[in-house]
Order: C-alpha cells, then structure tokens, then sequence
C-alpha cells in the first residue's frame, strides 16, 4: 500500500474498514505500508473496494 504515508493514512483506511461487514480487527504498518485485516466471513472483495474507494488502491 504504498500511498500509505501518516496516521492520518492509517485513521481514513481503519475507519473504512471498519464499516466492511465482518471486519473485527484493522491494524496499519505506516512504517511498513502494510493493513492487515481480521474478522470473520469477511469478502476480499469488500476490502478491496472500500480500500479503492478511500482512496488507498490495494496493490
């Protein structure tokens, strides 16, 4: 996630994936560029496409 930059990145990229259906838990490397997300039945999909649609495109 390479546009990942500040904890600002970080708090609009949490937020966003909280709102996916079954997202538990969001955790952001800014350091590292990294998101990782738990939870449970939660679709790929629907990570993906909140991620695009804050702005921070998955690569």
């Amino acid at each position: 996630m390479p546009k990942i930059k500040c904890e600002g990145c970080a708090g609009i990229i949490r937020e966003a994936l909280a709102a996916v259906p079954g997202v538990e838990k969001v955790v952001v490397n800014v350091a590292e560029k990294v998101v990782t997300v738990a939870g449970t039945d939660v679709l790929a999909d629907a990570v993906l496409k909140a991620l695009a649609d804050c702005g921070f495109p998955a690569e």
